[in-house]
């Protein structure tokens, strides 16, 4: 990526949402699962499977840098 671009998280108390702007996947909303993870709206999608694969993909340099995510 060149030039500089930037993810926004934002949560939305109300609505019980997260909100993700991606400067690669565009807008998303994600909701709190019952197991926990928050999921995507539309597709279903883990936010933190989505971080990661946008992050390894367009950020880590080398394998051993690996950019791991997980809920606590």
């Amino acid at each position: 990526m060149r030039g500089k671009k930037y993810y926004v998280l934002n949560k939305q108390t109300p609505n019980r949402q997260i909100w993700l702007s991606s400067p690669i996947s565009g807008p998303s909303r994600f909701e709190k699962a019952e197991d926990g993870q928050w999921k995507q709206n539309r597709t279903n999608a883990d936010l933190l499977r989505l971080l990661e694969e946008e992050f390894n993909t367009h950020f880590a340099k080398a394998e051993r840098e690996k950019i791991s995510l997980k809920y606590e």
